[in-house]
């Protein structure tokens, strides 16, 4: 699934030509897929003890919340809108660039030009990714705010023009 997602992302902001490295495409596409298949994580407070964690999982949740449900987030008579949302995806993620920064970041540029790890590179990654993140939270929610819509309009066009084709179809055979 995850893998769909992001052809589908990098499509978009392809034909869109919006400027996305494939790093966040692959990290948003990952956080879909993880919403669809996996236990929600607004749940993660309730167990998780790892600060990072937390600050991930927060910052994930206002991402979609923002980019994929903003209409449930702006409805009528909430104490929370979008723009609270939005402050928090980017704290959070924030947050969680400055944990591994604090905690890595040394280490992590003492270390970047050697041949180490996986485990040290996909730190490279996140702290990197975190960053970028919070620092564009608008501008990822924005995109998925517009692929959101634009496969919606699409969906009720194939859904128009099957319910079209049928009805063409039981036109035929009433004729025959």
């Amino acid at each position: 699934m995850k893998q769909q997602i992001e052809y589908a992302l990098k499509d978009f902001v392809e034909r869109k030509n919006i400027s996305v490295s494939m790093n966040t495409i692959s990290y948003i596409a990952e956080v879909i897929s993880e919403y669809y298949r996996d236990l929600p994580s607004y749940l993660i407070d309730i167990k998780e003890t790892s600060l990072f964690r937390v600050y991930k999982a927060r910052g994930d949740i206002s991402l979609l919340l923002v980019g994929f449900f903003n209409g449930w987030v702006n409805r009528r008579n909430r104490p929370l809108k979008e723009e609270d949302y939005i402050s928090a995806g980017k704290l959070n993620y924030l947050k969680a660039y400055y944990y591994l920064d604090s905690r890595y970041g040394d280490i992590l540029e003492a270390e970047k030009q050697k041949d180490y790890t996986s485990e040290l590179k996909d730190l490279v990654f996140f702290t990197d990714l975190f960053k970028d993140i919070s620092l564009n939270f608008e501008i990822y929610t924005e995109i998925l705010k517009r692929y959101r819509d634009e496969t919606s309009q699409l969906r009720r066009f194939y859904d128009d023009f099957n319910h079209a084709r049928i009805l063409e179809f039981e036109k035929l055979f009433k004729n025959i």
